[in-house]
């Protein structure tokens, strides 16, 4: 699409990059496309620029994105400013603290919503930009469901895979007798 003409890659800055992550309103070459693909959506949602169809809330994404003011962003974060030489320095720079902060102030931008981004809080200080975002923390019950015990503390019985196919299928069979 004409938007996309004259972009370069955030992520090594071949010219005219026909790919974009909206995750951080960034245009991409078809290499790193791919590699953000592997990230998962989670970090970098990867749109063609031909090839896909583009929702005007995608396009305003990039208008109050754009490579050259994410570029100026990770240009703050030292440690994430050079272009990314391998998939792990990719999947750092997007996992960053940093990079998780400005998809949530670009996000605000395109909610139009400029008092809510002026109180979000300050960008993570540089020294600690680079580190990994944090992952949100488990309650006690979600713990207690990971080590496989039951409500009372209990050890959870673990059965087989069919054990529990079986489970589920008489829990069905009787649910469909009851209607």
């Amino acid at each position: 699409q004409e938007f996309a003409k004259g972009q370069s890659c955030i992520d090594c800055g071949l010219p005219d990059a026909d790919w974009a992550s909206l995750s951080c309103g960034a245009y991409l070459c078809v290499d790193c496309a791919g590699r953000h693909r592997g990230l998962g959506v989670h970090l970098s949602f990867v749109r063609s620029t031909s090839m896909d169809h583009w929702s005007s809330q995608q396009l305003r994404r990039m208008q109050r994105g754009g490579t050259p003011r994410f570029r100026r962003f990770l240009a703050t974060y030292p440690q994430l400013a050079a272009e990314p030489q391998s998939n792990e320095s990719l999947a750092r720079r997007y996992n960053s603290r940093a990079v998780a902060y400005y998809r949530q102030l670009l996000d605000l931008r395109c909610e139009g919503n400029a008092a809510a981004a002026s109180q979000m809080g300050p960008a993570p200080a540089v020294q600690e930009g680079h580190l990994p975002a944090e992952t949100p923390k488990l309650t006690t019950q979600d713990s207690s469901l990971e080590k496989g015990e039951d409500e009372e503390g209990e050890d959870a019985a673990i059965g087989s895979v069919e054990e529990e196919l079986a489970g589920f299928e008489a829990t069905y069979a009787r649910l469909r007798g009851a209607e």
